[in-house]
C-alpha cells in the first residue's frame, strides 16, 4: 500500500500505520487484499465537513489511485478508521447493500484506539533549515583550489620535460638548423630500368641452342610430373615450357647457376636435375 498523495493535516507515516493495522483486522475475515501491495491511496484536506470518500470496486490500473480520502483536521480516530474501512470493502469488490456502513466492529474500534491517538497522528511543523551560502560558496572555492593545484603540478611537470627536450635540441642541432623551416629538396630517384627477363632466357636459349623441360605424362593411374634440364646439343623448340612451374627470373638464375656447375663438371649438383 502506497500513499501517493497527502494533503491533509495527518502525518502519511502515521495514516500508512492505521490503515496497514485496519487491513490486518479485516483481512482476518475476509483474506489479504490480492493487490494491497500495489493499492494507491490519495488523502486530501477537507473543509466543507468532517469527510467524505471514494473508491473502486477492485484494481484499476489505469486509474492514479485507488481509493481517495477526503479528511478535515478536526476528524476523529473513529471516523478516520471507519472511513478507510468502508473504502477497503468497496476495493475488495463489495457494493454498499452487501456490507455494513461502518464495517468495524466494537472489538476491532477499542484495539485501534489502544494503539492509535489521533491527536499523536497530527503533522508537526519543521522549520526549515537556512543555507549558509558563505560556508556553501567558501567549500566550493576548496574543492576548486584543489583541482586547479593539481593542474598547476600537472602543468610544471610537462614544462620542465619540454625544457629539457629545448635544451637537447638547442645542444645537438645549429641554430640554422633550429629555424629554418624548409629545406632543399632531395633528390628525385630515376625509376628502375625494367628487365626483360622472358627476353633474356630465350636470347640465351636461341644463341646458345639449350633448352629446359618440363614434361608431364600418364603413368596409367595419374598424371607425373618430370623437371629435367639438358644445357647442351639440345634443339631450343620446347624451351619455353620452363614458364610452368617458375618465373623467368628464376629460370634466369638457375641457368646461370647450372653454367657454373657445368665449368665446374658438377652439373649433377644442379638442384634442377632433382
Amino acid at each position: 500500500m502506497k500513499i501517493i498523495k497527502n494533503t491533509s493535516g495527518f502525518d502519511t507515516g502515521k495514516l500508512r500505520s492505521l490503515f496497514s493495522f485496519i487491513h490486518r483486522q479485516v483481512a482476518k475475515d475476509e483474506g489479504k487484499l490480492s493487490f494491497w501491495k500495489t493499492l494507491n491511496i490519495q488523502v486530501q484536506s477537507k473543509t466543507t465537513s468532517s469527510f467524505s470518500g471514494r473508491a473502486y470496486l477492485g484494481k484499476h490500473h489505469s486509474k492514479k489511485w485507488d481509493m481517495f480520502l477526503s479528511v478535515a483536521d478536526t476528524i476523529d480516530l473513529y471516523d478516520l478508521s471507519q472511513l478507510f474501512a468502508h473504502e477497503l470493502m468497496h476495493n475488495y469488490g463489495y457494493e454498499h447493500h452487501q456490507f455494513p456502513r461502518r464495517p468495524l466492529s466494537k472489538e476491532q474500534l477499542d484495539d485501534i484506539k489502544a494503539n492509535f491517538d489521533i491527536s499523536d497522528m497530527k503533522k508537526v511543523a519543521r522549520a526549515k533549515k537556512r543555507i549558509n551560502k558563505v560556508a556553501q560558496r567558501y567549500e566550493r572555492m576548496l574543492k576548486r583550489q584543489k583541482a586547479w593545484s593539481k593542474k598547476l603540478k600537472l602543468a610544471n611537470t610537462n614544462l620542465a620535460k619540454v625544457e629539457k627536450e629545448i635544451r637537447k635540441y638547442e645542444r645537438v642541432h645549429s641554430e640554422e638548423k633550429r629555424t629554418t623551416k624548409y629545406l632543399d629538396p632531395l633528390p628525385v630517384r630515376e625509376p628502375k630500368e625494367k628487365i626483360d627477363w622472358e627476353g633474356k632466357v630465350l636470347e640465351w636459349a636461341k644463341e646458345n641452342d639449350e633448352f629446359v623441360l618440363d614434361e608431364r605424362w600418364w603413368d596409367g593411374c595419374c598424371w607425373t610430373s618430370d623437371r629435367w634440364v639438358s644445357i647442351d646439343g639440345n634443339s631450343p623448340s620446347d624451351y619455353d615450357q620452363l614458364a610452368r612451374n617458375k618465373t623467368w627470373q628464376q629460370w634466369w638464375y638457375l641457368l646461370q647457376e647450372g653454367l657454373e656447375l657445368k665449368k665446374q663438371g658438377r652439373l649433377h649438383e644442379w638442384s634442377m636435375n632433382y
